[in-house]
């Protein structure tokens, strides 16, 4: 097959359009035999590699601290577990729990919480050593709310009410 002296013409423009065009392009993908865009993408992978293993390890550590800070017990199962555990408490601060009075169990991401509301009399400085044990030994129950009223003008015995949140891994029953 014979070509034609314009067809030459047109294919070397073309040549010389691919040699131009090219050629700056194969540089930008490391082609130019320097590896230095190479040695790059291996740094980048390298630095996403890290940083994924530091995250999953991140996860892991903060999968095991809400494991400490819930329960695995059903939603139902927990107001004898609870009032046990406050009464631990009360007891050791010198307190009397007067009311204990657990709420509807409400469904929440990774399971069920029970809101608590629980009622003590007691004079202000045991009432406040009651809530630092609470805080302290009770890393599975959070305080919501917090109410105080001083019962007597004449005397240091208050009314401490708390509403609390207790968190579970177990799902809420369903109600019919």
């Amino acid at each position: 097959m014979r070509i034609s002296r314009r067809e030459g013409i047109l294919i070397g423009v073309c040549l010389l359009v691919v040699a131009f065009i090219g050629m700056p392009s194969l540089k930008q993908l490391g082609g130019n035999g320097s590896g230095q865009n190479a040695q790059e993408l291996r740094r980048l992978r390298d630095r996403a590699q890290a940083e994924s293993t530091r995250l999953r390890q991140e996860v892991l550590a903060l999968s095991r601290e809400a494991k400490a800070m819930t329960w695995s017990a059903k939603p139902e199962e927990l107001p004898p577990l609870l009032l046990k555990e406050l009464h631990g408490v009360a007891s050791a601060a010198k307190v009397t729990v007067a009311t204990f009075r657990p709420g509807r169990p409400v469904t929440v991401t990774s399971g069920g919480k029970l809101p608590v509301t629980i009622q003590v009399r007691a004079p202000f400085p045991r009432a406040m050593d009651f809530l630092e044990r609470l805080r302290t030994s009770q890393p599975r129950v959070a305080l919501e709310r917090m109410r105080f009223a001083a019962t007597d003008a004449g005397s240091d015995i208050v009314s401490l009410e708390l509403r609390l949140a207790v968190y579970t891994t177990a799902p809420v029953a369903k109600s019919r």
